[in-house]
């Protein structure tokens, strides 16, 4: 009868609240883990490209297990020694590339933005 009505039994509106509390926890928690998955992922990136700028000096400090994971990460497909000391590596990993990309600077860059002489638009006269 409350359908006719239009009036929903006190009871069915708390479990409705119930229901929507619960989701609404359900989200939240979502979202810290994302958060975490996020801020996981970010300290992961600086300690990889931390550990690429000090590599020749932290490689041969690393137990086995850990060596064999950054060897993965580092070389995908291996690497080889040459006799004369030089490592070869048939794929170059993409920390290597991440490495290589230099920031922006930070103050704005005005040489691109001054018209060459003659090129100004024209004075009213």
């Amino acid at each position: 009868m409350a359908i006719a009505t239009g009036k929903v039994a006190e009871a069915d509106g708390e479990a409705v609240l119930v229901d929507l509390n619960q989701d609404i926890s359900g989200v939240e928690n979502e979202i810290a883990v994302a958060e975490d998955i996020e801020r996981d992922f970010v300290e992961f990136v600086e300690f990889t490209l931390g550990f690429i700028d000090n590599l020749q000096r932290d490689w041969w400090e690393l137990d086995k297990k850990h060596l064999w994971w950054c060897k993965q990460l580092l070389f995908p497909e291996g690497f080889s020694v040459s006799r004369s000391g030089k490592i070869y590596t048939p794929k170059i990993s993409e920390f290597y590339r991440l490495a290589g990309i230099k920031k922006d600077s930070e103050e704005p860059s005005f040489s691109q933005m001054v018209t060459l002489p003659g090129l100004e638009p024209g004075l009213p006269p």
